[in-house]
């Protein structure tokens, strides 16, 4: 008897208490010849970021100031100020001469350097959209040269600059709007027949909220392609598809070491029926390997210097409001120059510790299980924004596809943004004081959920009868009064 598709009012409790309200749980004809869950999911997530955009079309005239080009309340986007202080308004090549350290004495002949090295530019991927948006909206080479003559921070305040700053992020909103349907496609294929998963990806605020932030959905959709792939067998689409998302997001790393656990398990599961075969990892690893190397290529050919530079400004980079390392900081009274080697020596002994659990469960964990284990682990270490926790959402969709989890959690990630914004811009200060305690709370009860999450599946693993999804088993069943016998 061939499956049916599983519906999400019949299959999950919470959507089902939900759609009393409009009628019920669907019945056995209740399908349309073309309002399919994928069109429902890519118009929804490409309204949503879309509505992202509309949201912030009145930061130009007072979000992106000088004071606070990037974290003015409902302006939360790095894409204006990659705008400026990249290099763009000016046309600057962000791995050319005059980028580096402006304090540092230039070579002989040469000219000191305009823009400072951040971590962006590690991720040369990024760094090449930035590059390729200021380009759409950049002026022509008379104002660009007279731009030269300005202070970088006197760009800020130009009524010109700001309109062009907002004109990439309503460039981005195309790209990045692209990017989240091809993550509800993706969800919507890993599962054929629970393609309304993919509308629990296009119905979250987090694309309101953070979409647009930078320019990463790019990278976890093709993180999430690749995901599809290795469970195709595809190992070749797949080391293309992590080469490129490494150098959009740090998170494609993650990707890359659960679905390695993952194929790991499957080769060695104790039950020779469940060594299913699956990607090479070898051929994975490989060709994400050579993929990011030359995605980064010509980075490394026109700034060597300022591709290392980014790295060690990555590495070294000061704890970012609202994550963990900045509660120590806050704490301490001062920095933690160790925190990225013991994050990363707990991050480590994190992804030890979940390929314990998919090689001692009772069968080997499905592929996003991994994934979601080792992306919250560098979620809880390393997130500080909200665009930080992007990586998450499709994975969690796909390990744990119920409505009650997953909205506890987003409603934790908007709480904590929305009190991110109001610290960084004093709206919680008290007289000349800031007032960083509801922030550190919500930092806190932000690690709880996605810890709370990640334990959802833990069990699922440990205890298969309790996966909503079990061994690729889709729920076919009916409630009593739907049917007659």
């Amino acid at each position: 008897m061939r499956p049916s598709p599983a519906s999400p009012t019949l299959d999950d409790p919470a959507v089902a208490r939900l759609s009393e309200v409009l009628g019920g749980p669907g019945g056995l004809h209740a399908r349309g010849r073309w309002w399919t869950p994928l069109v429902v999911g890519c118009l929804l997530a490409g309204f949503l970021v879309a509505l992202g955009a509309g949201l912030r079309a009145g930061c130009s005239t007072d979000g992106w100031t000088a004071d606070s080009p990037r974290f003015a309340p409902g302006c939360f986007s790095a894409l204006p100020h990659a705008y400026v202080a990249g290099g763009g308004a000016e046309g600057v090549w962000p791995y050319g001469e005059r980028v580096g350290d402006p304090s540092a004495t230039p070579p002989a002949g040469g000219a000191p350097a305009r823009y400072t090295v951040d971590g962006t530019q590690a991720l040369a991927g990024a760094t090449y959209l930035h590059a390729a948006l200021a380009s759409f909206v950049a002026p022509g080479a008379d104002v660009r040269e007279e731009r030269a003559g300005l202070p970088v921070a006197d760009l800020y305040r130009d009524h010109d600059v700001r309109a062009e700053a907002a004109a990439t992020v309503l460039w981005a909103a195309v790209l990045v709007g692209l990017a989240a349907m091809l993550v509800v496609l993706v969800v919507a294929r890993v599962r054929p027949l629970r393609a309304w998963d993919g509308v629990l990806v296009a119905a979250s605020p987090l694309l309101v909220v953070a979409a647009l932030v930078d320019v990463g959905l790019v990278g976890v959709a093709l993180a999430a392609g690749a995901l599809l792939a290795v469970r195709r067998g595809q190992a070749l689409a797949a080391g293309l598809m992590l080469g490129a998302a490494v150098t959009l997001t740090w998170a494609a790393w993650l990707v890359l070491a659960g679905l390695l656990v993952a194929l790991a398990a499957r080769a060695l599961a104790r039950d020779t029926a469940a060594r299913t075969p699956g990607a090479d990892p070898l051929t994975l690893v490989l060709v994400t390997a050579l993929t990011w190397l030359a995605v980064s290529l010509p980075a490394l050919v026109t700034g060597a210097g300022v591709w290392r530079a980014g790295w060690r400004a990555a590495l070294d980079d000061a704890a970012g409001t609202g994550s963990v390392r900045w509660i120590g900081t806050a704490a301490g009274g001062g920095e933690l120059p160790a925190y990225p080697l013991v994050a990363l020596v707990v991050l480590a002994l994190w992804i030890g510790a979940v390929a314990v659990l998919a090689f001692r469960a009772p069968r080997p964990p499905r592929p996003e299980q991994a994934v979601l284990l080792v992306v919250v682990a560098g979620a809880v270490l390393f997130a500080a924004g909200p665009g930080d926790v992007l990586v998450v959402l499709p994975f969690a969709v796909l390990a744990r596809p119920r409505l009650e989890p997953l909205l506890t959690w987003q409603a934790v990630e908007l709480a904590h943004a929305a009190v991110l914004w109001w610290t960084t811009t004093g709206a919680l200060a008290s007289g000349s004081s800031t007032n960083d305690a509801p922030l550190a709370a919500l930092t806190l009860l932000r690690v709880v959920a996605l810890l709370a999450l990640a334990g959802w599946v833990v069990r699922d693993v440990a205890m298969p009868s309790r996966d909503p999804v079990g061994v690729e088993r889709q729920l076919t069943s009916v409630r009593s009064n739907d049917v007659a016998v």
